[in-house]
Parts: structure tokens; sequence; C-alpha cells
């Protein structure tokens, strides 16, 4: 709520979120509807260093004797930067090793990836958005008359998306996430979030941006 819901719904349009959003405070949660193809868009500019890219439906038409006929462009316009782009890829890399996505990691995905499962009220609708350095994929699995599928984003979306890169992985090239200018590492402590000391018992890797970073010790264990 500090943000505010104004600058909440400029930042999603940024992203190409077109659907309708409501400036009330459960847009938090994902209180509002969008389409694959939006949530795609987003995802998009995550994956490539805050670049939003115009999505094509066909970039290329080639003949049967493979000569390319027709070919278009992705154009790319700068909506975020590299280094915030990155700090949300690395929270949905723990979505995805730590949190409700780690469903994938069960089924043998074990490349960087990130993403975020989504599951709506009565088990309407099963998300999972994922990306690796090369891919964007939006599963949605869900009925045309809004029946309840009964499945969570865990439990549908994300097993469809880990099949379908299990299929497509001898064509693709999963690295890891590159660190940007702007993005610095320090150790944390669990318990408290600040700079972690000799005394702290659960130390953690973080990332932040760089005229972020927290500067205080440890409160708890600073003895």
């Amino acid at each position: 709520m500090n943000v505010g819901l104004d600058d909440l719904i400029a930042s999603l349009r940024r992203l190409g979120i077109q659907s309708t959003i409501e400036p009330v405070p459960s847009i938090a949660l994902g209180a509002f509807e969008v389409t694959p193809m939006e949530l795609a868009s987003a995802y998009a500019v995550l994956d490539n260093d805050g670049q939003k890219p115009f999505l094509l439906t066909l970039k290329e038409v080639v003949s049967e004797r493979g000569e390319i006929k027709e070919r278009r462009h992705v154009d790319l316009v700068s909506v975020a930067t590299p280094a915030k782009s990155y700090l949300v890829t690395n929270l949905l890399e723990g979505a995805v090793d730590r949190g409700t996505g780690k469903v994938i990691r069960s089924m043998g995905i074990d490349f960087p990836c990130a993403g975020k499962t989504g599951t709506t009220s009565d088990y309407i609708d099963s998300w999972f958005a994922g990306y690796t350095t090369d891919l964007v994929v939006v599963v949605w699995v869900g009925y045309d008359d809004n029946r309840p599928t009964n499945l969570t984003g865990a439990q549908g979306a994300a097993r469809v998306w880990a099949r379908f890169f299990q299929r497509i992985l001898p064509w693709i090239h999963p690295e890891p996430f590159r660190i940007p200018p702007g993005v610095v590492q320090r150790i944390v402590c669990a318990e408290s979030g600040r700079l972690a000391t000799n005394s702290c018992t659960q130390k953690r890797l973080e990332f932040f941006l760089s005229d972020l970073v927290p500067q205080e010790l440890c409160p708890i264990h600073k003895k």
C-alpha cells in the first residue's frame, strides 16, 4: 500500500497488462483477470533484462525448400532496469526451488528456471508462468464455463509446464540467470533480515540493489 495503487497499476500497464484493473487493495494478491498472452508479456520483461518485446504469433514464413519468404523482427522497449528485473527473477527462482513451484523439481527439471504458480478461488483456474534464459511459457488449465478444476497451480499447470520442457529440452540451452550491474550480494540473518554477524546461526545469501544495501547488523545476534 505504501507504493500506491495507481503506481502499481501503471507498472502493470508498462509490463503489458491491458485488462481491466480496479484500484483496490486486493490487486496485491492478483485479484484481477489477465489473459495468458498478457502474462507472457509481463514475464518476458523479466527474462529480457527489463525489455518488453512486441509479441508475435508469426515470426517468419519459410518455403518447403527452406527459403525465408517473410520475417518479422521483434521490437523491444525498455520498461524496467536489468537490476530490478533480476531481483524479481531471483525471487521466482526461489519459488521454484523452495515454494509452490518446487513440484517441477520433483519431476526432473534440474536446469535454471524461475516461475510462479497461481490458483484462483474455488480452484477454477490453475496457472503456472515460468521461464529459462531462452524461453517463457505460460500454462493455464481451466474450463470455458468456469467449472472448478479442483487443481492448484502446482497440481495442474506446473506439471504441464514441466512435461513441455522435458520434451523440448534437446532444442533449448538454459543457462544460469546473469547478475547484472547494480545488484550486489550480502549474507543476512534469516531471522532478522539484517546483515549477519558471526553469532547468527541461520544465514542466507540475498541480492540487493546496490543503492539499497542494508547497513544495520542483526540486532538479535549482536553479541
